[in-house]
């Protein structure tokens, strides 16, 4: 029916605005985290073929990558009554 609402456009638009935004990407020293952190507890970060880097408790918006060797990390965002969140970093 023409003029209805398509709820699968409306929850992905929903799922975009609760994005948490990483800037700068590429990072050199730290990234930091943009968006609603509030029920984030904590961020771990996997190498490109998963393997667990580190894990940190959110208590800043701020991430220092500046140990991690260049190439591509996966951020993984996870807290109690949070969806886990995954975003791809590169660390110059």
């Amino acid at each position: 029916a023409v003029g209805q609402a398509n709820p699968t456009l409306a929850s992905q638009y929903n799922s975009l605005q609760n994005k948490i935004q990483v800037y700068p990407n590429p990072a050199t020293e730290n990234i930091f985290l943009a968006g609603d952190l509030s029920d984030y507890e904590s961020v771990k970060i996997f190498s490109a073929d998963g393997r667990l880097i580190c894990t940190q408790i959110i208590n800043f918006e701020q991430i220092n990558v500046s140990k991690l060797q260049a190439g591509n990390y996966i951020l993984q965002l996870s807290g109690s009554n949070k969806k886990t969140q995954s975003i791809t970093i590169i660390k110059k």
